[in-house]
């Protein structure tokens, strides 16, 4: 068995750590702007000067998701999207109130950073010895194997916790008059999680680095620490099926 650190060093995609469904291709380079957006981590933000009474806003294009929409600074749940349309249900707007819209560019969703300790990759491969007549080895296969990523999740986001616990048990309140968005988490459910699609977005000086599988499955759950003045860690193992993880670099010498 070996195991690498893999450590995260500085850069706008450092430690960025992504889920999507099941299937869901891998970039063909690690910056690949169609999945970590103008701002890097899965995301885009269109601004707006509306005018009074305005509903409507055409997007740059059409969103695979919404992060957030904002007026004059407060996040707002009153719109609807249909193609590259937002139209917004709230307070009637007035001349040139801002709204801030966000939007996943693709199936790709950040679950959270990962710690300064990096991801740790295992790889477990079993082996058979044939023997020949006179007893004596001849060649050695391998019988199984299997790869898995250790991540230390710093986050306790909606995101975070869909993938730690499975999105059945996660169930979110929208924010009121008396109380912010609320997390409900279910943290007794007896089986795994969905298998999803995981994807990891580094920088080591001037080199880019993707590791992701279209096809993992969280298996396991370090013990969690609640401590005042520490962050809580969300420390997975996450295992890859069908192919198994992939790794790609690229060295920034563009031509």
């Amino acid at each position: 068995m070996a195991s690498n650190d893999v450590k995260l060093g500085l850069g706008r995609q450092t430690g960025m750590f992504f889920h999507a469904p099941k299937g869901t291709a891998l970039p063909e380079y690690p910056v690949d702007p169609a999945i970590v957006g103008e701002n890097g981590d899965g995301t885009t933000t269109e601004t707006f000067t509306a005018t009074a009474a305005q509903t409507d806003f055409t997007l740059g294009y059409t969103p695979n998701a919404i992060a957030s929409v904002k007026v004059n600074g407060k996040a707002t749940t009153a719109y609807t999207v249909s193609g590259n349309t937002l139209t917004y249900s709230g307070d009637e707007l007035q001349d040139n109130d801002v709204v801030e819209v966000t939007v996943y560019v693709s199936a790709w969703k950040r679950a959270g950073d990962v710690t300064s300790d990096g991801i740790t990759l295992t790889m477990d491969k079993s082996t058979e010895d044939l023997k020949n007549w006179a007893n004596k080895i001849k060649r050695s296969i391998m019988s199984e194997h299997t790869e898995s990523i250790s991540c230390p999740i710093m986050d306790t986001t909606e995101e975070t916790m869909k993938i730690v616990v499975g999105e059945r048990n996660v169930n979110i309140t929208p924010a009121n008059a008396n109380h912010g968005k609320l997390i409900a988490v279910n943290l007794s459910d007896s089986s795994l999680p969905d298998e999803e699609a995981f994807l990891f977005l580094m920088k080591d000086g001037d080199d880019a680095i993707a590791i992701g599988c279209e096809d993992g499955q969280i298996t396991e759950v370090s013990d969690v620490t609640f401590a005042p003045e520490s962050a809580i860690n969300w420390t997975t193992t996450i295992k890859g099926l069908g192919n198994g993880w992939q790794m790609i670099l690229d060295d920034g010498q563009t031509i």
